[in-house]
């Protein structure tokens, strides 16, 4: 059913990257929101939302296609995920861990800061 959202868990303030990126099996379609929490190169404190479409590499052509049909339908772009979560700095597509890595979401989210992420080392 494409007229509802199902809200499969929601994360505590103390929980952890790591916590969040479990979240995402290995072999379903998912969205998360996220608060991504960084310090500028300055020392400045940041937190921007980053909103996350996972589509693992693992998955079938057949429920690629699902995703991208749901997609295009509007459940992303047109309304019943996105309104939900208005505010977020920046839409990310993961199709593999190393999307989901720390430091890649951190320099995505940062791009449009006037300086440079103080990224955490790997």
């Amino acid at each position: 059913d494409e007229s509802t959202i199902e809200i499969d868990r929601l994360g505590a303030l103390d929980h952890t990257w790591e916590d969040f990126v479990s979240c995402f099996p290995p072999d379903e379609i998912r969205w998360g929101a996220v608060d991504v929490l960084y310090e500028t190169v300055d020392g400045a404190k940041r937190n921007k939302v980053a909103f996350v479409t996972w589509v693992p590499d693992t998955l079938t052509r057949s429920t690629m296609k699902e995703s991208a049909r749901v997609k295009s339908s509007g459940v992303m772009y047109g309304g019943l995920l996105k309104s939900p979560c208005k505010g977020y700095s920046r839409a990310l597509q993961a199709n593999d861990l190393e999307d989901l890595a720390l430091r890649t979401v951190i320099e995505s989210v940062s791009r449009n800061d006037t300086v440079s992420a103080r990224l955490p080392l790997p």
